[in-house]
């Protein structure tokens, strides 16, 4: 082979070892993203069925419009009983780590995952009365 052969072989070579190395890293990042976009569905989905039980009267299990009917001694699992959510759900490894009334238009929940240190994220996000989510804290790692 002539030198202008190899030449273009190594080149060839480098720009595809490249190629490859940036691809991975979209892939990884691309990953990363995903797991906090299921905290956010997993928040919106929430907050639907809060503010329908929050709507709901009491004598149909619902909340009366009343955030602070939620005891401040109960469990998390019981709480979300209460606002009529699951404290695990399925999968994806997402739970309700923590709810918390402030006043009686609007309740805070803190999700996290469990699928190890490596890949623990958590955030915080509030429900008003009309259902509104807002994140008080961002999903982070």
């Amino acid at each position: 082979m002539g030198q202008q052969q190899l030449l273009l072989i190594a080149l060839s070579v480098i720009i595809v070892g490249a190629a490859v190395a940036v691809g991975v890293n979209m892939l990884q990042k691309g990953s990363e993203q995903a797991k906090m976009d299921k905290f956010y569905q997993q928040a919106s989905i929430m907050s639907t069925n809060i503010a329908a039980t929050y709507k709901k009267p009491r004598t149909m299990g619902g909340l009366g419009q009343d955030y602070t009917n939620i005891s401040a001694g109960s469990g998390v699992s019981e709480k979300c009983s209460l606002l009529g959510i699951k404290d695990s759900v399925d999968n994806s490894k997402i739970v309700v780590s923590g709810i918390d009334a402030p006043a009686s238009d609007s309740i805070t929940i803190t999700l996290s995952n469990t699928q190890g240190a490596k890949s623990n994220y958590s955030g915080t996000f509030a429900v008003n009365d009309d259902g509104e989510l807002t994140w008080t804290t961002p999903v982070t790692e």
